[in-house]
């Protein structure tokens, strides 16, 4: 039934106006040089990322906000782990889940993917606590949090991100990890306000507060989606393999 069920969804994701799209693509290396990044082979294929929850990510995110049905934008499913760049003080580098750039979208293989995630049910019997294969939902969360960047690229300018870290009450505020420096920021809100609920089964990352209405309400603004936008249902199906 999965099967079937994610045929459907690349059969609707593929068939869609050739004009404009969203479009998924496979990639044995990372297509564009990016200065400063390094991808590297991966040793188990249990570190790559999960193509179809990408895809069923994607189709959720258009479900949501159908104003991305208009975006010419590409998604690399990258077949390579990937390093970012050299931290200045220390001169390491760490792994990165995903990268973006203006209408371009990465995501990568990560040693994380072949790791057990911790989930937590309730149920009649009190809360249940298990572990599930994480590449599923590591890529869900990598591609939401990505096209938080690309929406950012897209609808924002350098004005509207610090209006709404001002929103946030965050002005001035101590940075504790680099999911706070305003750009992660607003991805990974984005991802938490719009994302599916595979994507946030991975934790919220900054050390400030979660985002609420205000701030889904002020993105929605500026995305031009207020009452009155014709808002599409669509069926969700997308994880129910996974849930």
């Amino acid at each position: 039934m999965r099967r079937v069920l994610i045929f459907l969804v690349l059969l609707l994701l593929l068939t869609a106006p050739a004009h404009a799209e969203i479009r998924v693509v496979e990639q044995d290396d990372l297509p564009v040089t990016v200065a400063g990044y390094r991808v590297l082979d991966v040793q188990d294929e249990r570190e790559l990322a999960c193509v179809e929850s990408v895809v069923c990510e994607i189709y959720h995110l258009q479900s949501v906000l159908p104003i991305l049905e208009e975006k010419d934008w590409s998604v690399y499913v990258v077949r390579k782990r990937c390093n970012g760049p050299a931290d200045a003080a220390t001169g390491s580098s760490s792994e990165i889940a995903g990268l973006a750039v203006p209408g371009k979208a990465f995501i990568f293989a990560s040693g994380a993917n072949a790791k057990y995630l911790r989930v937590t049910e309730e149920s009649d019997v009190g809360t249940l606590v298990f572990g599930v294969p994480a590449s599923p939902y590591l890529s869900a969360y990598a591609t939401a949090h990505e096209l938080g960047h690309l929406i950012r690229f897209g609808f924002l300018s350098e004005a509207d991100l610090q209006e709404y870290v001002g929103l946030r009450g965050l002005k001035g505020t101590e940075r504790k990890n680099r999911y706070d420096d305003p750009e992660e920021l607003f991805a990974e809100d984005f991802r938490w306000l719009f994302g599916s609920e595979a994507a946030n089964r991975v934790e919220y990352r900054p050390s400030y507060p979660k985002p609420g209405e205000k701030e889904r309400e002020w993105i929605l603004g500026k995305l031009g989606m207020g009452s009155g936008y014709p808002y599409k249902e669509y069926p969700a199906f997308c994880f129910f393999g996974w849930k």
